[in-house]
């Protein structure tokens, strides 16, 4: 780890890359990390002002309030995106895949949840249907499932799913 350190510190030009769902790092030239960055951003992001940033800060705390939740919701923190590298995929190091973490976020998962959970709750009841909140919901009900040989389970890899998000 020391000659890790030192080669770092001999070479300004290099920046660690965490690995997305390992413990590995990988070392990457800046203005090459700079120019993917950007390029991941542009991907599924608009340039803003913090007006913006204001506007969204207002709406959260809107709902919040009307929710009752206004004390478990802060405004949104204004933090530099960054990028990790997909090593687990079947294509590195020939093609090599980012995940862009982007920690500017509001905090709206409390207030989606609760509107959601109401939603849910209506459909659920209008329909009949079996909705499953937890995993023990759902395997509750798939040990309770007859001739499950017939069945088949489907699986669904989301890819950029809030960006992809709009009105």
């Amino acid at each position: 780890m020391k000659n890790d350190l030192r080669l770092l510190q001999e070479n300004p030009n290099q920046v660690v890359v965490a690995s997305d769902k390992t413990s590995n790092f990988f070392l990457m030239d800046v203005k090459e990390y700079k120019a993917t960055l950007n390029q991941e951003l542009r991907k599924n992001y608009k340039k803003a002002g913090l007006g913006v940033v204001e506007e969204i800060d207002e709406e959260a705390a809107y709902f919040a309030n009307k929710l009752d939740l206004d004390d478990r919701i802060e405004g949104m923190a204004l933090q530099p995106a960054f990028l990790t590298i997909k090593d687990h995929k079947d294509n590195i190091p020939a093609q090599i895949s980012y995940r862009l973490i982007s920690p500017s976020k509001p905090n709206l998962g409390v207030i989606a949840k609760t509107m959601l959970q109401k939603v849910n709750q209506q459909i659920k009841e209008s329909t009949q249907l079996n909705l499953c909140r937890s995993t023990k919901e759902a395997i509750d009900w798939f040990v309770g499932l007859e001739e499950k040989s017939k069945m088949v389970f489907l699986k669904f890899d989301i890819d950029a799913y809030f960006p992809s998000i709009s009105r």
